[in-house]
């Protein structure tokens, strides 16, 4: 901080505490998919506090033995291990017991903590050197194996074999870091070495995984483990960041502070305060502590803030090597480029984006572009570990960026000044360890170069779409692009075909459009989810007239009305019914919509009077913040909400002032006056209608089966997730029964319609029903909302 050596901050004089969003109901269904209850958290925060409805880490780590933290890149990860793991080794000193208490909400005797970076063990498992053959691939065995190799690298004097000698008498917390830094081919390996240590001693040892949000889906989850993901910092952890970080630069002392260092401390706490406060675009770098803490650096050294992310980036890396040049005979300028290269060797390595290089690697690296041999550039690197707070050196004499954001940043600096960074991007666009690279690459096009050479970019990325399903691709991915650069001002996709190609990715999802094969509609609505899909930005309700219709389906009369050979005793008796007119929902509610019920806290989810009593009672009992596996939901926006009781679901109902759909209203809508079988009328399901059967294990974006939809374009009402009526279950049935049950209520089931993912075709006929009970979740249970007074009945 201006000084000629690093000055070093004591982490737990500046650490803010973290808390953690909504996470859902902890860990997955057991293998018989019976639905049960979340794990119960209490609310924290301080009264009137903005997401109050948060959890903090700290109290995550004491409730849960196993967990695994998700987070975007410098939302504080890293630093709440490493900050654990220094807790956790001062308390293991006689005198310090209490420090895992007081810090980390951990009582009696303080776990042992092993830290370990994944990618680490992952390099340890693909070197040969190391054979494994004696062991199952996902065997824990690996791991000890590892503890024992990394030992060896030291010089603490421990006997051989201690690491895993503590492991496996138990007591260990193992801090386990970077699950998305692990190589895309043994990433899934790594998930299940470390889910095995948790499922064959889960009583031994606590465990506490990190990975980033976009690399924790699909094989990459631990099913074992319940996950939870970092919130963003709010203004009150802004401003408790502030004080204790102004406090700390003036070195303020934790007792008996001096008069004057505490009044130029609270001096300068208000400038800096006042500065974030006063710039409209820098509220959202402060919503990540790494951000935040750059902001305070440079701040502190040119006393203004940037208002962009590259910025902000750009001034940070500037600040590091221009305030050391003093320590090194080269000018910050060829020390960065030097740096550059190194940044981007890392990520073009034949083995995958590497996040530290051996010495001798990293000389070779930088030595061209300094102009000195091999040996001279090892010189060069070892003094930038000591001296710029960039480079680190790591025991074993590997080198690696101080934070992974600066590897990133960098590398995508020296692709922007290259002669053809088209060349190194075009094999890498949808690697995801490269998303961040790509989105830096286009913010530093268009913050030094402006809007035309974004524009070429655009369309190169364009015209990787080869067929329409790499179209999809190609606009998903501009989409996000797009929300990093046109806050700069201008829109550089005008022009481009990028509105063509959007228009041509939702023409695939309107009837009578083209026709695909089922695996590419689900691409291109994936795709489109992560660019912002803008079907969901429309007016979504569907006005139907109501009317008379017959309700019901029978197998035992041909000759008679309703007749369908498939039909359930429970659909009968046919019945005819009136209903008023009303909206309904043109798709199921979706991941986007039902997130800012939920982030609206005290004015959305957590607000009592968006609740049936009994539905707001029961929330309360559970202590749930949110749908079930909320986390794995969020990166896929566009796909229906699922893991909702019925109670979650009359609240969201309410809270856009509508209701679940009657019974009646539903098959209506599913039918017709008509009285079809399948929502499209009489033909057979198949690929082109509904996901059903099974076909993708998951539910898929809403909308991408247009031949399924009802004449009036309402879509998904067959497959996908089984959906929540109003009414209660009752057989025979009488439509529309909204009142009480006899019995206790949670022991009475309410209807679902529809069919899902799982079921076969028989479900998904508009007649069919199935009972749930009200506080049940599953990853098949979705709904949508009508609007519309109660009809009448017949």
């Amino acid at each position: 901080m201006g000084a000629q050596v690093v000055e070093q901050m004591p982490l737990d004089r500046v650490y803010t505490r973290l808390r953690v969003g909504p996470s859902g109901r902890g860990a997955p269904d057991p293998p018989d998919k019976a639905p049960r209850k979340g794990d119960k958290h209490t609310a924290l925060g301080e009264p009137g506090e903005p997401g109050e409805h948060d959890l903090e880490l700290a109290d995550v780590l004491r409730d849960q033995r196993h967990a695994v933290l998700i987070g975007d890149p410098g939302s504080g990860k890293t630093t709440f291990l490493r900050f654990a793991a220094q807790v956790l080794a001062r308390a293991q000193l006689p005198d310090r017991p209490e420090l895992a208490a007081e810090h980390l909400g951990l009582a009696g005797a303080p776990p042992f903590p092993v830290f370990v970076p994944l990618s680490r063990f992952a390099e340890f498992l693909a070197d040969p050197a190391h054979p494994d053959a004696a062991w199952p691939p996902e065997a824990p065995e690996h791991f000890l194996r590892y503890l024992d190799f990394a030992l060896r690298g030291h010089s603490f004097g421990l006997p051989e074999g201690y690491l895993r000698r503590r492991v496996e008498a138990g007591g260990c917390l193992l801090l386990l870091d970077g699950l998305d830094e692990v190589p895309g081919a043994l990433r899934p390996r790594v998930a299940r070495i470390v889910e095995r240590l948790v499922i064959e001693n889960p009583r031994a040892n606590r465990h506490l995984l990190t990975c980033r949000t976009r690399a924790y889906e699909g094989s990459t989850r631990l099913a074992a483990l319940p996950s939870f993901r970092l919130a963003p910092f709010e203004p009150a952890q802004v401003a408790r960041f502030v004080a204790a970080w102004s406090r700390a630069l003036f070195r303020v002392p934790p007792f008996d502070p001096g008069e004057g260092a505490l009044r130029r401390a609270e001096d300068y706490r208000r400038t800096l305060q006042e500065a974030i406060d006063a710039h409209p675009n820098v509220g959202p770098l402060t919503e990540s502590p790494l951000m935040l803490t750059m902001l305070a650096v440079v701040h502190w050294n040119r006393k203004r803030l940037p208002e962009q992310r590259v910025e902000l980036y750009e001034a940070a890396v500037d600040y590091l090597l221009e305030s050391r040049k003093e320590q090194s005979p080269f000018p910050a300028t060829l020390r960065r480029e030097a740096l550059q290269a190194m940044a981007l060797t890392m990520f073009e390595d034949a083995e995958g984006v590497q996040r530290s290089l051996g010495r001798r690697d990293a000389a070779v690296a930088v030595a061209p572009v300094l102009a000195v041999t091999v040996g001279e550039a090892e010189v060069f690197l070892e003094a930038e570990s000591l001296h710029s707070g960039l480079l680190v050196s790591r025991t074993g004499g590997e080198f690696e960026f101080w934070h992974l954001t600066f590897q990133e940043y960098l590398a995508a600096v020296e692709l922007a000044r290259g002669d053809d960074p088209w060349r190194t991007l075009a094999l890498r666009l949808f690697d995801d360890r490269w998303g961040e690279v790509v989105l830096l690459f286009a913010g530093w096009l268009r913050w030094r170069q402006g809007p035309r050479p974004v524009k070429r970019f655009i369309e190169r990325v364009l015209a990787t779409g080869a067929d329409l399903a790499g179209k999809a691709r190609a606009v998903g991915l501009l989409g996000r692009v797009l929300k990093d650069v046109r806050p700069f001002g201008g829109d550089p996709a005008v022009g481009t075909g990028y509105e063509a190609a959007l228009a041509e990715t939702l023409a695939l999802f309107t009837p009578g459009g083209p026709e695909v094969e089922e695996r590419i509609r689900v691409e291109v609505g994936e795709a489109l989810g992560q660019a912002g899909d803008p079907r969901l930005e429309a007016q979504n309700r569907v006005a139907l007239p109501g009317g008379r219709f017959l309700m019901g389906a029978q197998k035992d009369a041909p000759q008679a009305p309703g007749y369908d050979s498939e039909a359930d005793s429970d659909e009968a008796p046919v019945h005819a019914v009136t209903l008023s007119p009303f909206s309904v929902g043109r798709y199921p509610v979706t991941v986007a919509e039902f997130r800012r019920f939920v982030e609206a806290g005290e004015r959305g989810y957590l607000d009592p009077r968006r609740w049936a009593p009994e539905g707001w009672a029961w929330r309360e009992k559970e202590g749930l913040l949110a749908p079930g596996f909320w986390e794995q939901q969020l990166p896929h926006p566009n796909r229906p909400v699922v893991e909702v009781s019925w109670y979650e679901a009359d609240a969201y109902c309410r809270w856009v002032a509508g209701r679940l759909p009657t019974e009646a209203e539903w098959e209506y809508t599913a039918r017709g006056a008509e009285g079809r079988k399948f929502p499209w009328g009489g033909d057979a399901p198949g690929a082109r209608h509904a996901n059903f059967a099974n076909g993708g294990g998951v539910a898929t974006p809403v909308g991408i089966y247009p031949r399924g939809a009802t004449p009036e374009g309402i879509f998904d009402l067959a497959g996908n997730v089984w959906e929540w009526c109003a009414d209660w279950f009752a057989q025979p049935y009488a439509s529309g029964d909204l009142t009480d049950p006899a019995g206790p209520a949670q022991l009475a089931p309410r209807v679902v319609r529809g069919g899902s993912f799982y079921n076969v075709p028989t479900a998904l006929r508009g007649a069919s029903r199935f009972r749930v009970l009200s506080n049940h979740w599953r990853d098949f249970l979705g709904f949508r909302v009508v609007w519309g007074s109660v009809p009448g009945l017949d």
